[in-house]
């Protein structure tokens, strides 16, 4: 019996010749999808607020992050990593809950939550 091979195709820049910011979502389908009828099982995608360095310039476009450098910048506090993975369960448990319960509220260390109707 013979593994299934998986390909995940990693985005890691969002900067292409002629496309700007307000046309990345788009030309990220188009690799999507592309990618898709190619054969690769997945899409992955780089995120932060900054470009990493080695992979481009800190201007380039970016979705989302969790490097200092980009809290840095933009004011915000870079707790060390027991903090922040505390705070990631936290966010998790209020994911969980906003998909299982119809008034979701949660109290933690960290964050807080009060439920509400739909």
């Amino acid at each position: 019996m013979r593994a299934p091979i998986s390909l995940d195709l990693h985005i890691p820049n969002f900067n292409y010749p002629g496309v700007g910011p307000d046309e990345v979502f788009e030309k990220v389908v188009e690799i999507a999808t592309t990618a898709e009828r190619s054969g690769f099982s997945s899409v992955s995608f780089m995120d932060h607020l900054h470009q990493i360095g080695g992979v481009g310039p800190e201007e380039n476009y970016m979705l989302e992050g969790w490097f200092e450098n980009e809290h840095k910048a933009y004011g915000f506090e870079f707790p060390e990593l027991k903090y922040r993975f505390e705070m990631l369960e936290e966010h998790l448990q209020i994911a969980r809950a906003m998909f299982t319960e119809d008034q979701p509220s949660f109290q933690g260390k960290y964050f807080l939550t009060h439920g509400t109707s739909h």
